[in-house]
């Protein structure tokens, strides 16, 4: 993708050309989460301090520097509660304590806190619709049927209720949610592994616990959670339906009122399937989830970027961004620890790579940018539990052996691109996918209309151009992205917009001068884009 970078920094928080600041925004406010940008975590996979080839605590708080130098504000991290691993974290044993093999308490106390020191915030993953099979709560639950646990789970003396709704979303743990507990001859329900058995929310005191536990986490420092499989907690026996019943709402109503209690906390929901479902979590925009993820998003955004052709990515902005409530919000992601990695996706070409990381960073939403994803990482080759394997393998930090991971085996193979697309290499190429991030979002961050501003859309004629003005109070932001492989010279209407006042546009990408909007050129405003580029322009001073 052929975009001049202008603002070649080392140091966080340096002025860039303009007098704005590149620094992570400021995250004392209550609305934060909608102007940082996120990096997710896969702690397993991201460095190993102790040589047992398996990621730790110590390895993120070893790392918090190159997270503040790309600009981050705020990290989730996937679990880091103790875990059986039949899901590699997800099935949990114990909601208030950490994982021994990625530390203890006090590494993740000292985490938050150096990451804290750097304007960067912690959301952990609470993933509480179901537990561990070695769950102290399920083996008290399936120790008898007269047990005072019993109820905290979902037990039929025959195969219950089908989920057809998630059996049409091609659900890879397979159609069967029974299974048998020969020690009381019942079955219990599942909605993922049989390692896994569903809490049953409809218990007031499983709600309550599950409520306690938030409380304790908040307490510590932590500043909200990513919520796992928000769309399961409840079921509809009678229907047959396992998704977004009118009870998982009431539960997220409940959440919200807890994380209000506290200052400057937030959530972003795993939900599903699409854009209503999503929207509604959101409640009134101020009673439910703060944030949900955009997955819509993904498929349209892989299309620009492949095809050329931004109609999808229009459709769903309609479909979403158009019809937040007020204060409702979302995330906008390209991948995650269950997709292929995008770099894969897009055919491992940095060209593509690059017009994602443009669009996600100038498009309303938060962004998300799963570990890796700014170095090219693709997908993986070994299946330890299941497929998603392939995408969480180890972050590839040099191109030496281990790729500076680890100096032991890691627990999966790493990706077959470690010894040239790797944090050392890019970091000294000023042209790498690195370095195109680092200056993105540098930019999203200097700018307040890029993070928070309105979106308007531009009609440019050309499916292959997507145009848009981002507006603040003081500041508007005109950006085209052109996803083609062939140049594009559009117009765009800018009559009745704020920089139609006259005067020059300066493309604070580039650092070229724009042609001066004027009465005559207003309505039909030219722009001339290269072949996978884009222009993101303000007034000149």
């Amino acid at each position: 993708m052929a975009l001049s970078i202008i603002m070649v920094t080392e140091c966080t928080g340096s002025k860039e050309p303009g007098g704005y600041d590149s620094s992570a925004p400021g995250t004392t406010a209550p609305s934060w989460y909608k102007e940082v940008v996120f990096y997710q975590i896969y702690p397993r996979s991201f460095l190993d301090t102790n040589g047992d080839g398996i990621g730790d605590l110590q390895g993120i708080v070893r790392k918090l520097d190159y997270l503040e130098d790309l600009g981050i504000g705020g990290i989730w991290l996937n679990p880091t509660y103790p875990t059986q691993n039949a899901d590699l974290g997800y099935d949990i044993t114990d909601f208030r304590a950490v994982n021994p093999e990625f530390g203890t308490a006090g590494d993740l106390q000292e985490l938050i806190a150096e990451a804290h020191a750097r304007n960067i915030r912690i959301l952990l993953d609470l993933a509480i619709n179901d537990t561990s099979i070695a769950h102290p709560w399920f083996s008290e639950s399936r120790s008898s049927r007269d047990s005072p646990k019993r109820d905290w789970y979902l037990w039929s003396p025959t195969p219950g209720f089908r989920c057809l709704d998630t059996i049409s979303l091609g659900n890879p743990f397979g159609e069967s949610r029974w299974e048998l507990d020969p020690s009381t001859g019942e079955y219990y329900y599942h909605q993922f592994y049989a390692a896994m058995p569903d809490l049953n929310f409809r218990n007031a005191a499983v709600r309550n616990e599950l409520l306690d536990i938030v409380r304790s986490w908040l307490g510590q420092g932590v500043d909200g959670f990513r919520i796992d499989a928000a769309s399961f907690y409840v079921e509809d026996p009678s229907a047959n339906l396992c998704m977004n019943q009118p009870e998982t709402h009431r539960f997220f109503k409940d959440l919200r009122a807890v994380l209000d209690s506290y200052p400057a906390r937030a959530t972003v929901g795993e939900v599903l399937p699409q854009p209503p479902e999503m929207i509604a979590y959101l409640g009134d925009g101020s009673d439910e989830l703060h944030m949900f993820f955009n997955f819509t998003m993904i498929p349209a955004l892989l299309q620009a970027a492949l095809g050329g052709n931004v109609s999808g990515v229009a459709e769903v902005l309609e479909q979403t961004y158009a019809r937040l409530p007020e204060g409702g919000h979302y995330a906008i992601v390209t991948g995650n620890h269950d997709l292929p990695r995008s770099y894969s996706l897009v055919g491992r070409e940095t060209g593509r790579a690059k017009l994602l990381a443009t669009l996600q960073m100038t498009l309303p939403g938060t962004p998300f940018i799963y570990y890796g994803e700014e170095l090219g990482i693709e997908s993986g080759d070994q299946v330890v539990v299941d497929w998603r394997d392939m995408a969480r393998t180890p972050m590839q930090w040099d191109g030496s052996e281990q790729a500076g991971f680890s100096e032991s085996a890691p627990w999966i193979r790493l990706a077959g691109n470690h010894a040239n697309r790797n944090v050392e290499s890019e970091m000294h190429d000023p042209e790498s996918l690195l370095q195109h991030y680092r200056q993105l979002i540098r930019l999203r961050n200097a700018l307040p209309a890029l993070r928070g501003g309105t979106y308007l859309p531009l009609d440019t004629g050309d499916p292959s151009v997507l145009a848009f003005l981002r507006s603040t109070g003081a500041v508007t932001v005109l950006a085209a992205i052109n996803t083609g492989d062939r140049p594009a010279s559009v117009t765009v209407n800018l009559r009745d917009t704020r920089v139609a006042a006259g005067g020059s546009l300066l493309d604070v990408w580039s650092g070229v001068s724009l042609p001066p909007v004027t009465q005559d050129n207003a309505d039909r405003y030219p722009l001339d884009l290269p072949p996978r580029s884009a222009v993101i322009a303000i007034p000149a001073e």
